[in-house]
């Protein structure tokens, strides 16, 4: 996938230093996009006119009359502005959702270290009674067994393994239901909830949620990748689009 060897590389780096350079160079390519595909000079007219309109409006506040039609005259400025700038959008809009679709499959989570033990808990219907028998993988132990009953309509065990790609095999009376997860120290990682139909609802991965930030919160606040990533958007943007002249 043309994607993977893109952005492989980066992932290798600190989770907020890849967010970093992913938000610089997409709100790099947006912002070219946005002044290769818009007519600056009319933009530029638009919001000198915008702003004209603004400053005849506050100095007719005694008369509502003539104040109501010069901002009359301002909102339709304003809107072509809008359909003028949002024109890039109909361009970008649809590699930037794939884009934030793959970036959201590799940074929402901390992927499973090797060695490390975690949970995998099988939900089931209220009711569901017996147990269930676990294929463990080679390369992989399970901590608590690999027959378990159903406790509270759930089944939880705790395992651990090398580095790779496996298979969980779980049997639950005649039927068998599989879980696919990856165990490695790079950042990449099955969705940790799989669903099914059936008595069996779901298979959940214990995973901890990516802070790329660690234990230093924004006045408490501890943001995921799309937090950051947007963070570092804004303060990209407002630098280049001054530093470009954009309107």
């Amino acid at each position: 996938m043309i994607l993977d060897s893109v952005f492989q590389p980066l992932f290798l780096l600190p989770a907020w230093q890849a967010i970093l350079i992913v938000a610089l160079l997409l709100t790099l390519g947006l912002t070219l996009a946005y002044k290769h595909l818009t007519d600056q000079k009319l933009m530029k007219q638009l919001r000198e006119d915008i702003k004209k309109y603004q400053v005849e409006a506050r100095a007719q506040r005694s008369n509502p009359e003539e104040m109501m039609r010069i901002n009359a005259k301002a909102m339709e400025v304003n809107m072509q502005y809008m359909r003028h700038s949002m024109r890039p959008t109909l361009f970008t809009m649809i590699p930037i959702i794939i884009l934030i679709g793959y970036l959201h499959a590799h940074l929402v989570y901390e992927p499973l270290q090797p060695d490390v033990p975690f949970d995998v808990t099988l939900h089931f219907l209220p009711g569901a009674q017996g147990s269930v028998t676990l294929d463990v993988p080679h390369g992989m132990e399970s901590l608590s067994g690999s027959v378990l009953p159903i406790i509270a309509d759930k089944t939880v065990y705790t395992m651990q393994g090398d580095p790779g790609t496996y298979q969980l095999a779980f049997t639950y009376g005649s039927r068998a239901y599989t879980k696919n997860i990856i165990i490695t120290t790079q950042r990449f990682y099955e969705p940790p909830v799989q669903t099914y139909e059936g008595d069996l609802k779901d298979i959940t991965v214990q995973m901890e949620y990516l802070h790329p930030f660690g234990d230093l919160g924004i006045f408490g606040w501890h943001p995921g990748w799309l937090g950051v990533y947007i963070i570092f958007s804004i303060i990209f943007s407002t630098l280049l689009r001054k530093g470009l002249g954009l309107h």
